[in-house]
């Protein structure tokens, strides 16, 4: 190492050291950004290129949150997301936690399936005790499959749910063709109005939770409609039953953002990144002040981040950037980070 690299390492660890640690990710975690980080810089150092992951619109940034983004990017971006382009009619695997399963037709016969899998119509998907699956539907919506579930995929539009529970959103952006999708059970068939909703079957009846947008609940009794933050539930009397003000941040939500398919933040911004994570986790994200959103909202994101969770990333790349958060009941309050200027 020559005297002009010592002198640059010395300068990033002063800036790193000024900045404040960020918050600890998991050990697993940990250990990739160390040994990625080193990786990645002794390649820069060798090559002579100082090439900048982090960019900012608004020239709002200091010094300091740029170096503590490429810190990160450095981490995350050996993950890469699939390719997802499901076939016309079909469905693509994004996610799965533990082995979830599939089977074609009547056959008895059944394989595990893997990210990157295509989901044909006709097809049964099967997941036990902490097995859960995202999929892409041709259609551009997200289906996720709770664990111990049994689901019969007929086409994007028609699916039978023969025990557990399935969730479907649009994508980010609205990016669907606008066709609604009818859930099929025994007690009664769900069709959406909107874009976020769960159907669940089990021993107690059915219950459809609304997150977003409407749908429509037909039964051997008629029809009940339920729109945001409405729960229905409907026992083998046909009685319907009416919940309301659900919270859309609710820990019942949980296992629908824990298999969430991570998109692809390449040149995206942060503006981009916290829309996406408020509506996958339900909160309202609001900026400090106009100041904060000004200086921070257009920061440039590049990378691939499949494998994380929306919580881990939010710890994470907000302090890459600068800034930090605090939950304030169903509010995540966004803030510059103490320390986070020279």
């Amino acid at each position: 190492m020559n005297q002009s690299d010592s002198k640059d390492m010395d300068a990033l660890g002063q800036l790193l050291r000024t900045a404040g640690a960020p918050k600890e990710p998991d050990e697993v975690q940990t250990a990739r950004v160390r040994a990625s980080v080193q990786a990645h810089w002794q390649n820069r150092v060798a090559q002579q290129q100082r090439r900048t992951r982090l960019r900012y619109g608004l020239g709002g940034l200091s010094a300091v949150a740029a170096v503590a983004a490429v810190y990160f990017l450095a981490v995350v971006t050996p993950w890469q997301a699939p390719v997802v382009v499901p076939a016309e009619g079909g469905a693509m695997v994004t996610r799965l936690e533990g082995k979830v399963f599939l089977q074609l037709g009547t056959t008895p016969t059944s394989h595990v399936l893997s990210v990157g899998d295509e989901i044909p119509p006709g097809a049964t998907i099967v997941s036990g005790a902490g097995e859960r699956l995202a999929a892409k539907l041709s259609n551009g919506m997200s289906l996720r499959l709770d664990q111990a579930s049994r689901l019969v995929y007929q086409d994007p539009r028609n699916l039978k749910l023969e025990q557990g529970a399935v969730y479907f959103s649009s994508a980010t952006g609205g990016t669907t063709t606008g066709e609604s999708i009818t859930v099929h059970t025994s007690l009664g068939d769900v069709r959406d109005i909107g874009t976020q909703f769960e159907v669940r079957l089990d021993g107690e009846g059915l219950s459809v939770r609304v997150r977003e947008g409407e749908i429509e609940l037909s039964h051997g009794s008629g029809k009940a409609f339920a729109n945001a933050r409405t729960e229905l539930r409907l026992g083998a009397s046909g009685v319907v039953k009416r919940i309301m003000n659900l919270d859309a941040h609710d820990a019942s939500w949980d296992w629908v953002s824990g298999i969430a398919p991570i998109p692809t933040f390449e040149g995206k911004n942060l503006g981009f990144f916290i829309d996406w994570y408020a509506r996958e986790r339900g909160f309202d994200m609001v900026f400090e002040d106009t100041a904060v959103a000004a200086n921070h909202r257009l920061t440039e994101i590049n990378g691939d981040f499949a494998g994380f969770s929306p919580d881990t990333l939010l710890e994470v790349v907000l302090p890459a950037c600068g800034l930090e958060h605090e939950r304030q009941g169903g509010k995540i309050l966004i803030k510059e980070a103490s320390g986070a200027h020279l």
